[in-house]
């Protein structure tokens, strides 16, 4: 997958933000802190300011913690363990420590040193964490933006993202089902399954998109449901302010 572009501190904070229409934007700016060099090298600790996190099912968004990255010149890639490291000590600084061994990597492109992860927390709750060679983020999603109860659902999660090559991507998750194929405009798109997560409300599996074009609208989709096959849809909030005619948009009918 191709590397994340970013101008400037703020592209990055409108990146890991996100722009799926189910993450809340906290009230709060994103608190920073810059890092030396040699602890973006090594698996060390990142030193960071706590953030808060969701008080629970009715709880606000957690307010996201950042912390900068130097210049790449002159050192070795981070590799996707070394980001995972860095984001596992960041959750657990914040209070968010994953439930889980591995954390599931939902978008990776070494050569850029671009790494996005998403776990779950002991209590269900769903967080995320964004490695990139500008900045290391993470954040939970409020409970209120996640599907709850028995009915399958798909959910869009993390992006749009602007990705290499003037390409996009996209994660979101099956609730109780699986996810075989998606289109856009009788289109089948480019997918990816990340994982799964297993949460008290179910078994949820993380996919990918990675398009042309950032997508809205509504993605029709076939699934299965228990072994057998099924149909749902994928919405997602069209952005503002963006011309019919652009072509770094498509939405989806």
């Amino acid at each position: 997958m191709g590397q994340v572009r970013h101008s400037s501190l703020a592209m990055l904070g409108a990146a890991i933000l996100l722009a799926a229409g189910c993450t809340e934007v906290p009230e709060e700016s994103p608190k920073v802190v810059p890092v030396p060099a040699a602890a973006l090298s090594s698996t060390a600790a990142v030193p960071v300011v706590p953030a808060a996190t969701s008080a629970g099912p009715s709880g606000p968004t957690a307010i996201p913690t950042m912390t900068i990255s130097p210049s790449r010149d002159g050192r070795p890639p981070v590799t996707r363990e070394q980001a995972e490291q860095q984001i596992r000590e960041l959750a657990e600084q914040a209070g968010d420590t994953p439930a889980v061994e591995r954390l599931v990597t939902v978008f990776q492109d070494p050569a850029a040193e671009t790494y996005w992860f998403v776990w779950p927390k002991s209590s269900g709750a769903l967080c995320w964490g964004q490695r990139t060679w500008v900045a290391v983020a993470r954040s939970c999603f409020a409970e209120t933006t996640l599907p709850a109860g028995d009915t399958p659902a798909l959910r869009a999660v993390l992006g749009p993202g602007v990705v290499d090559g003037g390409h996009w991507a996209t994660v979101f998750l099956a609730d109780q089902q699986k996810v075989g194929r998606i289109s856009c405009n009788g289109s089948a798109l480019t997918l990816t399954e990340a994982g799964s997560v297993r949460t008290p409300a179910g078994t949820r599996t993380l996919y990918t998109l990675v398009t042309p074009w950032a997508v809205s609208g509504t993605l029709p989709a076939e699934v299965l449901r228990d072994g057998a096959p099924a149909a749902d849809t994928l919405t997602m909030g069209a952005p503002t302010g963006v011309k019919d005619d652009d072509p770094r948009f498509r939405d989806c009918r």
